[in-house]
């Protein structure tokens, strides 16, 4: 299941990155630029404690 977690993880991480790199491409204002890593570091954290709690 952790696996499987990691692996939808991963993915939205891929998807988020490829949506920033097009935002920034469109001259997206910086608190949008720099919204994506803000949430990836959460999502991280998150993973990271459900891990912990398992």
């Amino acid at each position: 299941m952790w696996r499987f977690v990691g692996h939808l993880a991963g993915l939205g991480n891929i998807l988020a990155a490829c949506w920033l790199v097009l935002r920034w491409q469109e001259g997206a204002p910086s608190p949008l630029a720099w919204g994506v890593p803000v949430l990836l570091f959460l999502q991280g954290a998150f993973l990271a404690h459900l891990r912990r709690a398992a």
